[in-house]
């Protein structure tokens, strides 16, 4: 039985071989996925910011007269 075996080492070296090169081509895909994903977040936040700060939505980057007149009133610049 072991003198023919149904399959050649040199096949499973090759199987082998391949599975080894697929599971690089895949990790090297996945790197290049998790990098672009990366890229895309930081400049869809660097958006945000800048919106939140047309829109008045982030408190630090108000101006002062702005956080003044909303802390006496208690209304928006927009109802005045």
């Amino acid at each position: 039985m072991l003198s023919k075996p149904s399959m050649s080492m040199e096949a499973v070296n090759q199987a082998i071989g391949d599975l080894l090169s697929a599971l690089d081509t895949s990790e090297q895909s996945n790197r290049r996925i998790i990098e672009s994903c990366q890229d895309y977040t930081s400049k869809m936040t660097a958006i945000n910011t800048q919106l939140g700060n047309r829109l008045g939505l982030n408190e630090a980057d108000k101006p002062q007269a702005l956080k003044q007149g909303e802390a006496e009133n208690q209304l928006s610049s927009f109802l005045n």
